[in-house]
């Protein structure tokens, strides 16, 4: 709409959540299913993802989305969409964090920005004059405030990948090299160090079991490769490397070619490695893989990612990178608005602690990665052939995922909505890699 002249204009429907309080039905507010216009607000005002998404859209200034390599030369460009007001009006700054732990340990560097001079419709370059170790740090925050002293928003560039972060953290918190013992039970490879003691099926391949001093964790049943097409297991060996084991599993499809790959490494500090490739069909809805674990008395997560929204493939704006503490609740779209959700997907995936009776951490050393965090409820006032704010979930609870897929309105499906709503494609004949991703589970304390 800014390049193209014969753009008239747009206007977002709606404010908020239109929603009535049904005295005659024990207090609901009752948005009518699809008669209710949705806002980016909820009826009592809360602040949803999409209230940040439509923040940073349609920021006066826009900074464009930047990966900084080490070729970076400090500067960002910056687009003045304000229609009479210099950038020299605004104020800029910066902050940088490190992390050191999931629990939110930082250091952290903040400064201002001389502030550009562009003009209002211009477009040009900001330098931010970062200290010189800034690249000993995780994250880079960039915030614009307007003349009237109100952010407009604050973007966040990673510094360094997830591995980068994953390998300083575990490597600070190893609970020492211990030797690791390797036994069989009947159908199920064992592997213990450090307190950790695994299962591993002989016949799959997956995840049986898993304890620690504190009792068993129960997270299984994975990793489960989501697909629509057949596959069966075709191989799993045992193999010692190192002073330690790994188990190699391999999957294929009816025709016998590989589908789908991955070890499981049992780390001498008790940290249990997954390493896993794959080839996705082409026009996916979502691709990677996932795990069981019980959604019960779970309390809550530290989760280093973007958020603290969940996202879906076409609403990925609008979060920030960061560890946030997030309580668990069960936010239902247009029934339960309690903000932020702790269900659904979140993008830029670094680490997480889930807090349960039996808690553990997981650390992702792969980059773009998707969390499904549990399903969020369906809602109960909408028909479910009719539902397009309900998007698919893989049927595990816990997965790890390279795509995800969009979400639709009240009132049409996603695939009307433009092309970060259709389908996923992957052209499965060409000589573009595999998806290859680790991920490094803590399970003692």
């Amino acid at each position: 709409m800014l390049s193209n002249p014969l753009s008239a204009g747009l206007f977002l429907w709606d404010f908020s959540d239109e929603a009535v309080v049904r005295t005659d039905k024990d207090g609901i507010l009752d948005s009518d299913k699809a008669s209710g216009a949705d806002g980016i607000l909820g009826p009592y005002r809360e602040k949803e993802g999409s209230f940040y998404t439509i923040k940073e859209i349609w920021s006066p200034i826009f900074v464009e989305k930047k990966y900084l390599t080490p070729a970076w030369n400090g500067k960002l460009t910056i687009e003045n969409r304000y229609d009479f007001t210099n950038t020299n009006e605004c104020s800029f700054s910066y902050r940088l964090k490190k992390f050191n732990s999931l629990d939110g340990a930082t250091e952290e560097l903040e400064g201002k920005i001389n502030a550009p001079d562009i003009e209002a419709g211009g477009k040009g370059e900001i330098e931010l004059s970062l200290p010189s170790n800034y690249k000993d740090f995780d994250v880079l925050y960039f915030t614009a405030t307007g003349p009237d002293d109100q952010e407009l928003f604050t973007w966040s560039y990673e510094l360094n990948s997830p591995a980068f972060f994953t390998h300083r953290v575990l490597n600070g918190q190893s609970a020492g090299n211990q030797e690791v013992v390797k036994s069989e039970e009947d159908s199920l490879y064992v592997l213990s160090a450090a307190g950790v003691t695994v299962k591993i099926s002989k016949t799959t391949g997956l995840l049986r079991e898993v304890k620690n001093a504190a009792g068993v964790i129960p997270l299984s049943d994975g990793p489960v490769f989501i697909t629509d097409q057949q596959i069966k297991c075709k191989d799993v060996s045992l193999l010692a490397e190192n002073g330690t084991y790994r188990i190699d599993v391999v999957y294929a499809y009816p025709n016998g070619w590989d589908a789908y790959r991955f070890s499981w490494i049992m780390q001498q500090n008790g940290v249990l490695q997954l390493d896993y490739d794959y080839r996705p069909w082409d026009k996916i809805e979502m691709s990677g893989i996932t795990f069981k674990f019980p959604e019960k008395e779970i309390e809550g997560a530290q989760l280093f990612a973007n958020g603290p929204y969940r996202v879906y493939n076409n609403r990925l704006k609008g979060g920030t990178l960061n560890i946030w503490d997030k309580e668990y609740n069960d936010a239902i779209t247009g029934e339960v608005w309690e903000y932020p959700e702790f269900k659904g997907y979140y993008s830029l995936f670094y680490g997480m602690k889930l807090n349960s009776p039996t808690p553990f951490e997981v650390y992702c050393a792969s980059g773009d990665v998707f969390l499904h965090l549990f399903t969020p409820t369906i809602q109960q006032q909408y028909d479910p052939e009719r539902n397009f704010t309900h998007p698919p979930y893989p049927s595990g609870n816990i997965s790890f995922l390279d795509a995800i897929p969009p979400v639709g309105t009240k009132f049409q499906g996603p695939e009307n909505f433009g092309p970060q709503s259709q389908l996923h494609r992957f052209k499965g004949f060409s000589e573009t890699p595999n998806m290859k991703n680790s991920l490094f589970f803590k399970f003692n304390e």
